[in-house]
Parts: C-alpha cells; structure tokens; sequence
C-alpha cells in the first residue's frame, strides 16, 4: 500500500523516543506531547455537542460517535480547491489509520461551512479529489440548510485555537466524547496524532471493559506498541 512501509518505520521511530510515558497517565502523555509537538495543543474538555446531517440527509449527533476516537476538522468550501493542504493531510492521516488494527475504531468526521448546493455532490467530490475512503469518513452539513449550527459550532471549537492566533485545526475526541486536543496548520508531524489516537483507543478500550485503570492501559500500549499494526503477542 502507498507510504505503508515509510509510515510503518516512521511509527516505530517516534514510539521508541516516547516510550513509557503512558506509564504515568494520558494526562501526562499528553503534556509532553504538547511539548515535543509544538503544533499540538493538548485540551480535557467535554465535547460541544452538535446535531447535523450527512449527505444523505441523516440526522447525525456527536453522541452517535461514542466508542470511537474522532478525528474532526472543518472542511471550507468557499476556500480554493477545499484547501488542498487540509484534505492531502486528512487522507494521510487516514491512511495510517486504516492500515492499522485501528481501523474500525476511528472515525474522521468533516463538517463543511459555507456550503451552497448539492450535499451529496460535494462530498463525493471531496472523496474522489483526496482518495478518501468512505468507510470511516463521513462529511456533515448544518441541519436544515442552515449555517448556524455549522458557524456554532465552529465557534466553540476554535475559541482557543483563534486566542492563540492559529490557524486550521485537526481536533481528536476520545472514546468517551472527550475533546483531547487539537493539531494546527500542516506542519505538525501526522504520527504525532496517530500515536495519541492509538494512546486513547487503549486507555478509553480499556476504561468501558473494566479491566484496566487509566495507568494500566497506558502500560498496555507500550507493552505491545506493535499491536497498533494487528500484530504482535
């Protein structure tokens, strides 16, 4: 598969310089990724809730996610070409995802502001122009047709982002709906955010069966950090 063995070496490369830190918390681990990524903004925080549509039609809230990391961006229509860097960065990313045992524990989710037209022709252009596959994508509209909840909720994400004068952001919501921070720009490195993903599909995995605490499934990941590939013992 394309960059599947760069992004395979990559993966190892970065565990091994953050090996155990899971051991203490993902708190922690989100700290000192925030530290060594400096693109990264780690957040504990409830999800803002919202309730839009996909391009069908469907009503689709933030609680339908639950049991799913979400990685979620805005997608800007009016914006050239969708931003290209945004939606070469979504289908690497998702790559990485989907050539994992992560898979089918991830969900990407664009929501598109300023959009005028055909839903389902828009996202399936989106699709075809990044090679998005739909499996776990999926692109949402504001309910009704309008803007508000759209602009809403954009808000409500991007306050902090915009206080600290950033720019497009790449949000990662846990298992359990909790918004654990956000990659600004493009030039974050895209195994940052696949090894937090894979931190919180441990820790929030571990969490509903009852059979670790919060240390534990930290100690989990870095016991087998090649189980992230569906290998390993």
């Amino acid at each position: 598969m394309k960059y599947g063995v760069a992004i395979w070496v990559a993966l190892v490369l970065a565990l091994s310089g953050t090996g155990g830190v899971l051991a203490h918390s993902l708190a922690s681990f989100q700290e000192k990724l925030g530290r060594d990524e400096p693109f990264y903004k780690p957040i504990d925080l409830k999800t803002p809730g919202f309730e839009l549509v996909d391009e069908n039609g469907a009503v689709v809230g933030n609680g339908d996610f639950h049991g799913r990391v979400v990685i979620l961006y805005f997608v800007c229509a009016g914006c050239d070409e969708f931003l290209p860097e945004q939606g070469e960065m979504i289908s690497r990313l998702q790559e990485m995802v989907n050539i994992s045992a992560m898979r089918d524990l991830v969900q990407f989710v664009g929501i598109a502001e300023d959009h005028g037209g055909e839903r389902g022709e828009f996202a399936g252009s989106y699709r075809e122009k990044y090679g998005i596959d739909r499996s776990n994508w999926m692109l949402l509209f504001g309910n009704g047709g309008q803007r508000g909840d759209v602009a809403r909720l954009k808000a409500e994400f991007s306050g902090q982002e915009q206080a600290e004068g950033q720019g497009t952001a790449i949000h990662v919501i846990g298992m359990k709906g909790r918004w654990s921070g956000y990659f600004t720009g493009f030039d974050f490195n895209p195994t940052n955010l696949i090894i937090l993903v894979n931190a919180l599909t441990n820790v929030d995995s571990a969490e509903n069966d009852g059979h670790q605490d919060e240390d534990e499934a930290g100690k989990g990941f870095w016991a087998n950090p090649f189980g992230i590939f569906g290998g390993g013992s």
